[in-house]
């Protein structure tokens, strides 16, 4: 999980350089970088909860996909612009898109954690994006549009794992 995480955030560090202040969508082409771009400079100023919200509203219209339908691999873990690419992909790359762009607009890597859950209610392994703002801890997901404090989110979910750019974090089985 660290050695896809560290790959993860190299590759998207050298793409980011490649597309940042691409504001303007090509006149020749479907350009989903531009559009990306624009969207990010128009939620850029907004406060907080606002951009938690946007960033959610604007991943979830995306496809979910099986990692080897989207990206031809059993399991792997795409940058934001590989998932724009692709128009979609699992979980995790949801969750990464999600926290990378919030990362981006501003907020601290001790607000975001991606946040690997057992769903007890589809009994299956998951992945979300925890993000520490104004006094609580808010959950954005990829199965519901709705942003859910943790406390209403923690009966469904058991934490088995987390990652951000400082580190990895294993949580305790809890039986």
């Amino acid at each position: 999980m660290l050695s896809k995480w560290q790959k993860v955030l190299t590759r998207y560090k050298k793409e980011r350089a490649i597309y940042a202040g691409r504001r303007t969508p090509s006149k020749t082409s479907d350009d989903p970088y531009g559009r990306f771009e624009k969207f990010l400079s128009s939620i850029s100023l907004k406060r907080e909860m606002d951009k938690i919200y946007a960033v959610n509203s604007y991943f979830n219209t995306m496809t979910y996909k099986t990692d080897s339908s989207a990206y031809g691999s059993e399991d792997y873990w795409a940058t934001p612009y590989e998932f724009l690419a692709a128009d979609g992909g699992d979980c995790e790359d949801f969750a990464i898109a999600k926290m990378m762009v919030l990362r981006e607009l501003g907020f601290d890597e001790e607000q975001l954690h991606l946040l690997v859950v057992y769903d007890k209610r589809r009994k299956m392994t998951h992945a979300i994006v925890a993000v520490f703002a104004e006094g609580h801890i808010w959950i954005l997901n990829n199965v519901t549009s709705a942003i859910l404090e943790w406390n209403a989110s923690r009966y469904y979910y058991q934490p088995l794992y987390s990652v951000n750019e400082l580190g990895v974090w294993l949580y305790p089985s809890t039986g």
